[in-house]
């Protein structure tokens, strides 16, 4: 037998008394459903059946879900906000204002202005809000043209799941480029 032959076989064999232990001691580590099941009740989870059969009662779980304590202001603090990237050109107007439902009709805040044919709006960009409907709001300002030509010109970047949320001052000089950087911050 061959020197390489012989360092396989012995791989191998070492490979799998390794995998045998492994399972062994992964298969003596038992999670049952009664664990399972004691766990989520442990969480606050409630079974269907125990709903169904009335052993528990919907209201209860509800006061208890309003007495919950909100979180502090340290959790508050830890917790990072994402927040749209500005050029020194064109920054937002408020700060980032996040609404919990996200509106089914977007909202443009002021009539767009027009200074020296250059037309300036603000888009509020909401949870939820896709880029075509970012797209659409600047087409309906008239800061582009083409709404379905700056979807493909995202596309084409990659960036049509990065829109931030918050208010954006855009005009119509600027380019698709430009937009895309106000909108995404990349």
């Amino acid at each position: 037998m061959s020197d390489k032959r012989k360092y396989y076989i012995r791989g191998l064999g070492c490979g799998l008394l390794i995998a045998t232990v492994i399972l062994m001691i992964t298969k003596s580590i038992r999670f049952t459903d009664e664990k399972a099941v004691k766990r989520a009740k442990e969480l606050g989870y409630v079974l269907e059946t125990e709903i169904k059969t009335g052993k528990i009662d919907i209201e209860q779980i509800k006061e208890k879900l309003d007495k919950t304590p909100a979180p502090t202001a340290a959790a508050k603090e830890t917790t990072p906000v994402p927040t749209p990237a500005v050029t020194e050109a064109v920054k937002p107007t408020d700060e980032v204002k996040p609404t919990p439902v996200p509106t089914d009709e977007p909202e443009i805040t002021k009539a767009p202005q027009e200074q020296d044919g250059v037309k300036t709006a603000i888009i509020n960009v909401t949870p939820g809000m896709i880029c075509q409907t970012v797209c659409y709001m600047c087409q309906e300002e008239g800061i582009i043209e083409d709404a379905e030509d700056f979807i493909l010109y995202a596309q084409r970047r990659g960036l049509t799941e990065d829109f931030n949320v918050g208010r954006f001052e855009v005009r119509s000089d600027m380019t698709y480029e430009h937009l895309l950087h106000v909108f995404t911050g990349k």
